[in-house]
């Protein structure tokens, strides 16, 4: 990689800066983020999260990093928002009722800054509000929030291979759809991922496809890497995703100090 070619680095959460369920990030990441912040390079978070969970995890730096949130629908910068993509009420609305009606699935609805739950079981609850930290608002219909759908996501605690084929295929052309964690699939907007915000990125920073990186280790992360010119992907990936990458990696703070230490000397 030419490091001092990148002006913006993108990384993907789960999986990829938080190994092995870890929900904070680690302590040498931090300083890495200011050294690029120095050196003029934009660290965005990239995640299917939401805006104020992403925040939290990076404390002192978190006001002068991108979010890139909620897989591609809303681009936040500097606490503003840059770009938001919805999707369709209807269509929204029939993929809600479609999730609430499989008995073990529950339904996670995304607005800009605040996920909407009406669970089935407190142990859903529980996770989102005090493991997974999400800002949440409970409603008793989800048809009719206040905001739009930005992302609507397939919670099912039994495994999402157990139903992933019926929701890939449920609104297959309608809603951009992917696997994004072992018990989750989510959909956005069609033609919305990580790719196409960062495409918008691109587009609204001037910045050429060269001068991007991106760390990742997931299906949904694969868009990512074919809008980047350096697609770096995490050792444990599987092989189909391994295919869409030109580096790899085992840790992605030293893959940060070492591009860092290119571009300071």
């Amino acid at each position: 990689m030419e490091g001092k070619r990148i002006k913006f680095i993108a990384s993907d959460l789960d999986g990829t800066l938080l190994l092995n369920g870890a929900q904070r990030v680690s302590e040498e990441l931090i300083p890495l983020v200011k050294r690029l912040n120095e050196a003029g390079i934009i660290f965005c978070a990239a995640s299917g999260r939401q805006y104020p969970n992403l925040r939290r995890l990076f404390g002192e730096v978190a006001d002068d990093m991108m979010y890139i949130c909620e897989n591609g629908s809303v681009i936040i910068y500097k606490d503003k928002l840059l770009d938001k993509t919805p999707m369709d009420v209807t269509l929204g609305r029939e993929i809600i009722r479609a999730i609430t009606g499989i008995s073990q699935c529950e339904v996670l609805v995304s607005g800009e800054r605040t996920s909407y739950l009406k669970p089935k079981t407190e142990a859903y609850l529980v996770r989102m509000r005090d493991i997974v930290k999400n800002d949440i608002c409970l409603v008793d219909d989800l048809e009719h929030i206040n905001e739009d759908y930005v992302k609507i996501s397939v919670y099912d605690p039994t495994g999402i291979e157990n139903t992933e084929n019926y929701f890939l295929n449920a609104f297959k052309g309608r809603a951009q759809s992917c696997v994004s964690g072992k018990q989750w699939l989510d959909y956005t907007a069609q033609g919305v991922n990580k790719g196409s915000a960062i495409k918008t990125i691109q587009r609204l920073m001037h910045f050429d496809k060269a001068e991007c990186l991106a760390f990742g280790d997931n299906f949904n992360d694969i868009e990512m890497f074919q809008s980047v010119g350096h697609p770096v992907v995490m050792g444990q990936a599987v092989p189909e995703v391994k295919k869409h990458a030109v580096h790899e990696t085992d840790c992605v703070e030293k893959s940060l100090g070492r591009l860092l230490a290119e571009i300071e000397n």
